[in-house]
C-alpha cells in the first residue's frame, strides 16, 4: 500500500489499506493502514470522505503518533465553512509528490498551493511543507526563514506555533543558538498554553545553560 502511494497509484493503496485494516494483522499495523487509507482519500481530493476518515480515525486511536496529524487535517478541510478550501488540492498534490520522494515537483507544488491558497487556511500547510522540504535538501537557513515567515505573517494560524517550533529547531540545527533561543522564547510569550510548550521550556532551559546565562 505505501509502494503504491508513493507511486501515486492511489486506486492500488486504498485497496491494499483495506485488506490490511480487515486483516488479522497487528493492532499497529491495522492502525497505521487506516491513518493511511484517509490520507489516500486526501491525496485523490475526496476531501470529505477524507475528512471522515481522519475523525474516525482519531476517534479510535486517541493516543496514535498519527492522531495530530488526523486531526489537523480534519480541521483544514473543515476550514472551508461549507466551501471548497483556497489550494487545498494543490495541496493534497503537493503532499503526495513529496511523500514519493519528488521532492523538485513537491517544491513546485507547494509553491502553486501558497498562490492558490491566497492567504486562506492552506497558505501556512503549504509554507511548512516548504520549509521541510528545502530542510531535506539540507538548507536549514532557506527552510527556518521560510517557517519564520509562515509563523509572523499569520501568528494567529493554527501552525504559527508549530511554525516558529520549527523554526527555532532549524536555527539550532545549523548552529545558530542566538535565533533558536529567540524563537523558543517568542513561542513561550506567545502561545504559553501550546501543546509544544513544556518541551520548548526544556530546550529554553538548556539554551541557557548552554550560553551561561541561566537566571
Amino acid at each position: 500500500g505505501e509502494a503504491a502511494l508513493a507511486s501515486g497509484d492511489l486506486m492500488a493503496a486504498a485497496r491494499a489499506f483495506g485488506e490490511a485494516r480487515e486483516s488479522g494483522a497487528s493492532e499497529h499495523v491495522r492502525e497505521q493502514a487506516q491513518f493511511l487509507a484517509g490520507e489516500t482519500e486526501f491525496y485523490a481530493g475526496e476531501f470529505d470522505s477524507a475528512a471522515a476518515a481522519y475523525d474516525a480515525f482519531a476517534r479510535a486511536y486517541t493516543t496514535s503518533r498519527y492522531t495530530n496529524d488526523a486531526l489537523e487535517r480534519m480541521y483544514l478541510i473543515e476550514s472551508g465553512d461549507g466551501g471548497p478550501v483556497p489550494g487545498l488540492t494543490e495541496l493534497a498534490h503537493a503532499f503526495q509528490l513529496a511523500r514519493g520522494g519528488a521532492s523538485d515537483e513537491a517544491l513546485a507544488a507547494a509553491a502553486v498551493a501558497e498562490t492558490r491558497a491566497a492567504n486562506g487556511p492552506a497558505w501556512s500547510h503549504a509554507g511548512l511543507l516548504t520549509a521541510s522540504l528545502l530542510e531535506a535538501r539540507g538548507r536549514d537557513r532557506e527552510a527556518a526563514a521560510k517557517a519564520l515567515s509562515v509563523a509572523e505573517t499569520h501568528p494567529d494560524d493554527r501552525l504559527a506555533p508549530v511554525a516558529r517550533r520549527k523554526a527555532g529547531d532549524l536555527y539550532r540545527a545549523s548552529g545558530q543558538d542566538a535565533l533558536a533561543l529567540a524563537q523558543y522564547e517568542e513561542l513561550l510569550v506567545r502561545y504559553p498554553r501550546s501543546w509544544l510548550a513544556p518541551e520548548t521550556r526544556r530546550l529554553v532551559q538548556d539554551l541557557r545553560e548552554k550560553a551561561g546565562t541561566t537566571p
